[in-house]
């Protein structure tokens, strides 16, 4: 979680220095809170039989508890993160997903023969923002199974 939540904040960076309509510092604390419940709750996969409704809910209890057992915004950050509805929140998703995408590059690099072209095509049409766009079309040239 720690490594996947700062690189997607070292990615807001980047993105928030190219785009001056989002707010710097609110993307890169949502970014970096952003799968923290998972902390207490688990990464709940499709796998684990958990609704989704479920799922919310335990992640936003768990948002809830770090919030106040640290004084900061998680819960608020991690709501906004989860609406989609800001500029900010809406960014952050894709940059959560860009950055699982990132990975999946890199273990297809490190794993010769590994074909991860169907995570790539079913991700690929979430994505709207024009600079995070470019970065996939980097990443896919760099993909060594691109198909």
């Amino acid at each position: 979680i720690a490594d996947h939540c700062q690189r997607c904040a070292m990615t807001a960076m980047v993105l928030a220095s190219e785009d001056k309509t989002l707010d710097f510092n609110k993307l890169i604390a949502m970014c970096l809170i952003h799968d923290v419940p998972e902390c207490l709750v688990g990464d709940v996969t499709p796998g684990d039989r958990i609704t989704k409704s479920e799922k919310q809910a335990a992640e936003k209890k768990a948002a809830s508890l770090l919030g106040s057992m640290t004084g900061t915004p998680i819960e608020s950050l991690f709501e906004e993160f989860e609406s989609g509805i800001t500029a900010e929140s809406l960014a952050a998703q894709e940059i959560d997903k860009f950055e699982m995408l990132l990975q999946a590059c890199e273990y297809e690099r490190a794993n010769p023969g590994l074909d991860l072209s169907k995570f790539f095509e079913s991700t690929i049409p979430f994505f709207k923002n024009p600079i995070i766009l470019r970065w996939l079309d980097q990443i896919n040239k760099q993909r060594p199974n691109k198909h």
